[in-house]
Order: C-alpha cells, then structure tokens, then sequence
C-alpha cells in the first residue's frame, strides 16, 4: 500500500489520505471544493464548486499516475439532491465517453458546508483496455503525467499514447 499525497489539493481535514494505492487499484479519499491554493472553500455556484472538487481529484490522480479515464467508480455526496442536473453538467464535461460506474447519494451535511463531495477508484489500465484520450484543456494538459507510451484499443482502433 503506498500513500498519495499532493499539495495541489487540499490536505486532509482528519486522520486519512488523500488517496491509497494498493497494487493497480487507486481509492481516493472523497473531496470537496476546497481551493488547494487559498484553503478557501468554492461555493460560488454549484457549478463551480464541483468543477473544484474535480480539479482537486484531478491533481490526485495525476501526482499517482493516473487519468480519469482509470477512473471505474464514483460516488457523490450532496446536501440537496435538487442539483442533479446542475452537477450531472459538470460531470459530463470531465467523463464524456464510457463513464465510470456512478452512485449519487443525498446525506444530511458534509465538512465545511460543502454542498458536494465526489470520491473515486481507479484502476490502472493495462494495454488493450478500453479507454478515451486525455482531456488537452486540462489544467495538467503537457505536465507529463504519463511519460511512458502506452496502446490503448477503443472501439476496434488502436491508440498510441507517447505523452501529454
């Protein structure tokens, strides 16, 4: 089992980590909006806050290696089922072909009045799985988060990944 840990997302606010690695499997801690660079919450619109809280497991996945396309399950947490659809708008701009296996669940409160918490596994890929090209509007597009090249068979084409 090995720790991820990254300064940009916010620390934990108890006693976890941000994310475990055991083997190829990823399960990062549930995150809320809170801007990494200001320790200040996003709560301008629930648009903004999610798309926080998807920067900040985006910085996770990428300091372990990941993409979100390794991403296999989500879940959501919100405080008020009411913003489906504003979240599910956001959602869809990050996991637009082949989503991950989804729960969304409403619960009485979350840490520091967030409005909406995701949490997520992923799986490293191996050669030959399905997978989607990486998003180049990423504010991690070119850092080099996969620097080994990598096949990838989608929809009965082959993709050669060298880097982003």
């Amino acid at each position: 089992m090995e720790v991820i840990a990254t300064t940009n997302a916010p620390k934990a606010l108890g006693p976890y980590s941000q994310a475990v690695l055991a083997g190829s499997i990823l399960f990062v801690s549930g995150q809320i909006a809170i801007n990494p660079e200001t320790g200040e919450m996003v709560q301008s619109s629930i648009e903004a806050e999610t798309q926080q809280v998807l920067d900040n497991i985006e910085a996770i996945l990428t300091e372990a290696r990941f993409r979100f396309m390794d991403v296999v399950k989500t879940t959501i947490f919100v405080d008020d089922i009411k913003n489906f659809d504003a979240i599910n708008a956001v959602y869809a701009k990050t996991f637009k072909i082949e989503p991950p296996a989804r729960s969304f669940v409403q619960v009485a409160a979350l840490p520091k009045g967030a409005h909406v918490e995701i949490e997520v596994i992923a799986r490293r890929h191996a050669v030959g799985d399905a997978s989607v090209e990486p998003n180049p509007t990423s504010k991690f597009a070119g850092t080099n988060a996969i620097e080994a090249p990598f096949i990838m068979k989608h929809g009965g084409y082959y993709y050669l990944f060298v880097s982003w």
